[in-house]
């Protein structure tokens, strides 16, 4: 079996939570979210007299505006068991984005459109805000360490795997290498980095990982 393909097997395998566990859970969070930020502005369910309707138009706008901001961030279409820092980098995009349409949309544009009858107070803004990022956040990040602590779990006393050469000693290649030596399901043992067009800033700070070698990718030694 190939390389990509155990690699996308396992990837199949331990791809929790998929694609539509995500949307639900974003969905049903973000939900939640908008009730508590209310109930907690006014302690209570008071709201629901003075502001029921713009409530729900603060609704109505909230939940599609934060699903559409995780699509365009391609947050569905990541394995989060598996994660790297660009699905985090990715993450933190979507949570920066998405705070500032909501903010915007909560207090300039549906006053301006009409849809409601006063800006909605900024209280509640900040506190859909914040919890909105902690509810899709934290069901990701949370899956990529429970990925990553079960892996350790079950690999150990496990053989090393396919022993393979990384092209690429910059950040992708070094996080690569990580998850090889920290994840032994994944039957691979990186043995050593090339460095791409002689880029060898990189190379004098792998030590640490204990990785075997580091070279210039037009000739790599025939040791490795």
């Amino acid at each position: 079996m190939s390389p990509a393909r155990r690699i996308q097997q396992i990837a199949l395998v331990k791809g929790w939570p998929t694609t539509g566990q995500l949307l639900f859970l974003d969905v049903t969070f973000l939900t939640l979210t908008w009730a508590a930020s209310w109930t907690v502005r006014f302690e209570g369910l008071r709201w629901m007299d003075s502001w029921g309707q713009a409530a729900l138009v603060n609704l109505a706008a909230f939940v599609p505006l934060w699903i559409l901001v995780l699509l365009a961030f391609r947050m569905y279409r990541r394995v989060w068991s598996l994660a790297s820092i660009a699905d985090v980098e990715g993450l933190l995009g979507a949570a920066a984005v998405g705070a500032t349409l909501n903010v915007v949309t909560a207090l300039v544009f549906l006053p301006l459109a009409g849809l409601t009858d006063a800006r909605l107070p900024l209280s509640v803004v900040t506190l859909q805000t914040l919890w909105a990022i902690a509810s899709f956040t934290i069901p990701r990040v949370g899956s990529r360490l429970l990925g990553w602590r079960r892996a350790r779990f079950r690999g150990r006393g496990r053989p090393a795997g396919e022993r393979v050469l990384i092209v690429g000693a910059g950040r992708a290649g070094q996080g690569a290498a990580q998850e090889m030596l920290a994840r032994q399901d994944l039957q691979f043992t990186p043995v050593g980095l090339l460095a791409h067009g002689g880029l060898m800033s990189n190379c004098q700070n792998l030590a640490r990982f204990h990785w075997p070698k580091c070279g210039h990718r037009g000739s790599p030694s025939k040791s490795w």
